[in-house]
């Protein structure tokens, strides 16, 4: 989400149109974007949705600039810097950790995915691969290894979701959650890593902001630098270019060093634009027996104000299908 603290408009919302799930080289299932499985090059795979990425932008109470506009007004945003930010939220540059259990968030979690059965049904916690890299400060505990404790309810049957709902809550694997939810609103407190690069999160808004805590990098580390792209807020009266100037004019352009870096972490091929030379790293993908998918539509009452993806997804297991009761996600937005 692109905030501007004198506006607080949504300009624009993505996030990716199929998720599938894959088990990844440490054994652990994730849901992978659409885009990233075609970059893993898996020969076996679900039907691909005709499009990789969805995405929305607000045509009512934003004033959009264009190249060849002339200058840019001050009350003006670079369309081009918002459809950027939210592409790179359509190839995976999201977090599943959200409050699927309160109105009013409490505690996080990965995505509960419920799978109905003759007897009942099982309860999964269920990250996305971007908290894979995932990392709390200052201990350096993987967001991985947490969600690993906390997904010990799988093998318990339950009569319906209030009732798993209610267990998880009393339980103390619960303290988990609002302990991640303690540190994704103070500063500094949550990274991604990738490789040799650390990138600071946004864990400064308070109260939390489902569409702009964790899933951008941290406004007070990266506002005037490089890797400015994937802050939550935009600043009107400004092109793409002013940015990368402001910046320090890195030499690949908006999509600087550290997101570069993480996105060939994920298992993009990164190309070069100073040499023309591709890069990418080996990743081991073995797609789950259990193929899942998700089929998206967007639920908008007022672009302004909410930006929301219901999500229903269904298990394919041979030849019998079962559905997933319920999968809660949302558009990581882009305001001004």
């Amino acid at each position: 989400m692109f905030i501007n603290n004198e506006y607080l408009i949504i300009v624009g919302g993505a996030g990716p149109s199929r998720v599938m799930m894959l088990k990844d080289d440490d054994g652990v299932y994730r849901f992978y974007p659409q885009s990233l499985v075609k970059q893993l090059g898996n020969k076996v795979h679900p039907k691909y949705s005709d499009y990789d990425i969805n995405a929305i932008f607000n045509s009512e109470g934003v004033s959009y600039w264009f190249k060849g506009d002339g200058n840019i007004k001050s009350d003006q945003i670079d369309l081009e810097m918002v459809i950027l930010h939210e592409l790179v939220h359509g190839l995976g540059f999201l977090t599943s950790l959200n409050d699927y259990m309160h109105d009013i968030p409490q505690g996080l979690t990965p995505y509960v995915v419920g799978i109905i059965n003759n007897s009942g049904s099982n309860y999964h916690f269920i990250e996305a691969t971007f908290d894979k890299y995932m990392s709390v400060v200052p201990t350096g505990q993987n967001v991985s290894d947490i969600i690993k404790q906390m997904d010990v309810f799988n093998n318990i049957q339950y009569s319906n979701q209030d009732n798993f709902t209610t267990t998880f809550l009393s339980s103390p694997q619960y303290n988990l959650a609002t302990d991640l939810f303690s540190k994704a609103t103070k500063s500094n407190s949550l990274t991604i890593l990738s490789g040799d690069d650390t990138i600071f999160l946004e864990t400064s808004l308070t109260p939390f902001n489902s569409k702009s805590s964790i899933s951008h990098f941290s406004s007070k580390k990266y506002t005037n630098t490089s890797d400015f792209l994937m802050r939550f807020s935009i600043e009107r009266g400004k092109t793409l270019q002013q940015y990368v100037k402001m910046g320090g004019n890195y030499a690949n352009g908006p999509i600087g060093p550290k997101l570069r870096a993480f996105l060939k972490s994920l298992g993009y091929t990164i190309l070069d634009s100073t040499s023309n030379a591709q890069t990418s790293i080996s990743t081991t993908i073995s797609i789950i027996e259990l193929i899942i998918w998700c089929m998206l539509t967007i639920s908008l009452t007022n672009i302004i104000t909410s930006c929301f993806i219901e999500i229903d997804i269904f298990l394919y297991e041979k030849n019998n299908a079962f559905k997933i009761l319920k999968l809660g996600s949302h558009l990581i937005g882009y305001s001004a």
